[in-house]
């Protein structure tokens, strides 16, 4: 790149460099004709006086040689004047008018008619401009090879510089353990530019650790989703058939394993949604939320039921709504199902469904331990692990409040946590009737 520089920037300057002693050269010629017909138009053109003019003019201009020929408007030659050795220097001339010819080698020759009976030619040498041209020429040339030469010594320099850094950095990354988080790229003294990508290799190992953490963290609370429904299937079933039960005790036991199954049916469902992220247009569609509500939320009614906690539900207003029929509706009965978790035998959870404004809003009341202020925020991501627990057995929130957020979200509506009339949590979601385009 710095040769293809170089290179452009010498022609460049020399083209100009050329072009302005050429015209340097064409004013000087046409100046010294101007002057020659300007004086024999006044008088007699004979041999003596033209000699006589061609001598003052080399003598006001000492530092170009001029050289003059004559001839008559027949090509009969009439006399040569002036330094006369340049016409035979300059090679083979051509005896027409009105030439401004550059002959090479330092020579330009000029042609114009001096009378009606004569032409003259003038053979000027500008060899000292030329002489110029190349002594720029090769200075030039000479700077740029020696440019050339220093960058490329530069390069290989800094080449060399730079491998060394890099081959530091990769022998630092080679020597951490991804799973020892006190372990970074750390190599002193390196340029900006490689720091930077130093800089850029520390926080996606970050990342890479951040998300390992919360894989291992997901990983841990999606296995208890999953044992706790099997491990009550497999007690009850494992008591039952300890003696001889009555029909009405064994549909009991049968009862209670399809909850479960259906709490491990809600887990694999909020998996699908965390991998595919429903809530695309192409599944939007209108329907009544409330309506939705009244046959949907029939499992959590159930297991509430079993847990002698009450669920009331309260529709009012318009509730019909476009979007995601089933995103929407599994973040309900999430809501729903985690309230009957924390709630307690004799609590009631309250399900409030308004659509009397330009928004659908949903209200879930519970009489639990309630979210810390604290806390209010992080509850809505995946297993979060927080302070207040009644249920010994439970690692964090599980999937159901991650999903509701990403749905909600998706749909362009909010849904937070604040303190409920009941002492409990009160968990609201406002959704917007329309899906919002490009909605977070």
């Amino acid at each position: 790149m710095t040769a293809l520089v170089s290179i452009a920037l010498i022609s460049t300057m020399s083209f100009y460099l050329g072009s302005a002693v050429r015209e340097n050269v064409l004013a000087h010629g046409r100046e010294e004709i101007a002057e020659m017909q300007a004086y024999f138009a006044l008088k007699p053109q004979t041999p003596d006086a033209f000699d006589q003019l061609a001598t003052a003019l080399q003598t006001n201009h000492p530092d170009t040689r001029f050289a003059w020929r004559i001839w008559t408007k027949n090509g009969d030659h009439w006399g040569d004047f002036g330094d006369v050795h340049l016409i035979d220097s300059a090679g083979p001339l051509t005896l027409e008018q009105g030439l401004e010819e550059d002959l090479g080698g330092g020579y330009s020759w000029f042609t114009e008619r001096l009378n009606d009976e004569l032409v003259m030619g003038l053979v000027l040498s500008n060899a000292g401009q030329a002489r110029l041209v190349s002594g720029f020429l090769v200075t030039a040339t000479s700077f740029g090879v020696l440019a050339l030469a220093l960058s490329a010594f530069g390069g290989i320099l800094v080449g060399r510089q730079t491998g060394t850094a890099l081959a530091k950095v990769a022998a630092s990354v080679r020597s951490i353990d991804a799973l020892d988080s006190s372990q970074m790229v750390t190599v002193p003294n390196l340029p900006i530019e490689i720091r930077n990508v130093v800089n850029a290799l520390g926080d996606m190992l970050q990342n890479i650790r951040n998300e390992r953490d919360r894989v291992m963290v997901m990983t841990a609370g999606l296995a208890h989703e999953l044992r706790s429904p099997i491990q009550n299937m497999l007690g009850s079933t494992e008591v039952a058939l300890l003696r001889d039960r009555d029909v009405e005790r064994y549909r009991e036991v049968l009862g209670e394993q399809i909850d479960e199954l259906r709490s491990l049916a809600r887990v694999v469902d909020n998996l699908v949604i965390l991998c595919t992220r429903k809530g695309s247009s192409e599944s939007h569609e209108r329907f009544d939320m409330g309506k939705e509500a009244g046959f949907r939320l029939e499992r959590e009614r159930r297991r509430a039921e079993r847990d002698a906690v009450e669920v009331e539900l309260t529709l009012s207003g318009n509730l019909e709504i476009g979007g995601d029929r089933e995103a929407v509706m599994l973040a309900l009965g999430n809501l729903v199902e985690n309230a009957v978790y924390w709630s307690s035998a004799g609590d009631r959870v309250a399900v409030d469904l308004n659509g009397e404004s330009e928004t659908v809003e949903i209200t879930v009341d519970d009489s639990g331990p309630g979210v810390p202020e604290a806390e209010r925020d992080k509850i809505f991501e995946a297993f979060f692990q927080g302070a207040a627990k009644s249920r010994e057995d439970r690692i964090g929130y599980g999937l159901g409040l991650a999903l509701t957020r990403d749905a909600v979200s998706a749909h362009g509506g909010k849904v937070w946590v604040d303190e409920s009339p009941q002492g409990g949590a009160r968990f609201r979601v406002s959704l917007p009737r329309t899906p919002v385009p490009d909605a977070a």
